[in-house]
């Protein structure tokens, strides 16, 4: 056994670990100084070191350049060159790609900025890093503040499901199509049946075949709702006409009820043919 090979891949391994540290912290200058020091104690170059010189050189450029952009453009930018750059399987190179993600989302959450583009929301950011609980708050908050955020409550309903809560994703999955059928984003929807009813209804009136259906709950459409376009329109007045009629069934105030499944037949009949089935098994007798 030669030990001194072992000293010295000991020794490599200590300053490689080191420079990817000082890297993965942004202290571009002294991992600069760690990479090459490695080419320059050791005979043949190492590959790690190499990689770690190149990726050195190039954060900072990035880093340099953020220094000098407004904020309103530092966001996307600094999240494309993480998208561009190809991190590979390194350890280094991962702790660096967690770091830059870490970065990113404190710019955002300095700029209250929940989205970085139309696809991508601070919590799918929060999920790169492994932060679960953290996405899971982000996208409560926004919800909170932000009701007709229909891309963000179908990603809170994704992660309950992914939970195995699925009485409350499917409440989220419901109030999502409420507030703004236009805007669900389909990738976030893990209930196939949900899924199915959309491809054949549409998402506008999901919400009503979904209760019909007993896939999804039936509500009160909250105050806040605001049509986006005349379907999204019509599709709450027959949402709000069914749920009055089943109120109406509950209290026993038949007067009411037929008269509001009469609009009901009137204004949507296709709809209405589908209610007429399922309030025509509850009148059937049982047989035992």
């Amino acid at each position: 056994m030669d030990f001194g090979q072992l000293h010295l891949f000991s020794q490599t391994t200590d300053m490689l670990a080191e420079g990817y540290e000082k890297l993965s912290v942004f202290d571009f200058e002294n991992a600069e100084s760690v990479f090459h020091q490695i080419n320059k104690t050791f005979s043949e170059k190492e590959s790690d070191s190499e990689r770690g010189l190149f990726c050195t050189g190039y954060w900072k450029e990035v880093f340099e350049r953020l220094e000098k952009m407004v904020s309103t453009e530092n966001v996307p930018y600094l999240f494309d060159q993480i998208e561009r750059f190809e991190f590979n399987n390194h350890w280094g190179f991962q702790k660096l790609r967690s770091s830059l993600i870490t970065h990113l989302i404190g710019l955002m959450l300095q700029q209250d900025r929940f989205y970085v583009n139309e696809k991508i929301a601070i919590s799918d950011l929060y999920l790169q890093i492994a932060k679960r609980q953290i996405a899971e708050r982000s996208l409560t908050g926004r919800i909170n503040t932000t009701p007709a955020d229909t891309p963000a409550r179908f990603r809170l309903a994704h992660l309950q499901w992914n939970q195995k809560l699925k009485g409350t994703a499917l409440r989220n999955y419901a109030l999502g199509l409420l507030f703004d059928p236009e805007s669900a984003p389909a990738q976030y929807l893990m209930c196939d049946q949900t899924a199915a009813l959309i491809k054949s209804h549409g998402t506008h009136m999901t919400p009503a075949y979904g209760w019909i259906a007993g896939i999804l709950p039936l509500m009160q459409v909250p105050e806040a709702v605001t049509p986006v376009s005349e379907n999204h329109r019509n599709a709450l007045a027959c949402y709000g006409v069914m749920r009055e009629a089943e109120k109406a069934s509950k209290k026993r105030d038949m007067e009411t009820c037929v008269e509001l499944r009469k609009e009901l037949k009137s204004g949507w009949p296709e709809l209405y043919q589908e209610y007429y089935k399922l309030i025509s098994k509850r009148t059937q007798p049982s047989l035992y």
